[in-house]
């Protein structure tokens, strides 16, 4: 998974009741500054907090957390994505 975002109640409450308002009241600008604030929404769409509480919660999971990234970690650094599910997989006694 990369960046799973595991609300609790209220969270996804408010998300629920706030993101589609705003996706039907999205319009595009002449000027572009549309652009820019979506931008700015997905940066802050899913801090850090995101990988700490699932591994919290799942425990049974395998949890690895790369540094150095955003919410695209996994197109800004593939190879160590990659490599983190590589060796997620070879660990497995599957064979």
């Amino acid at each position: 998974m990369n960046t799973p975002t595991p609300f609790n109640a209220e969270e996804r409450a408010h998300w629920a009741s706030t993101l589609t308002p705003r996706q039907q009241a999205w319009a595009p600008r002449a000027d572009g500054t549309h652009l820019l604030s979506m931008w700015e929404r997905r940066c802050v769409a899913s801090g850090a907090w995101t990988h700490q509480r699932a591994g919290e919660r799942r425990p049974d999971f395998s949890y690895v957390e790369l540094s150095g990234g955003t919410h695209d970690i996994v197109d800004e650094q593939p190879e160590a994505v990659g490599r983190s599910i590589l060796e997620f997989v070879l660990a497995q006694e599957l064979w």
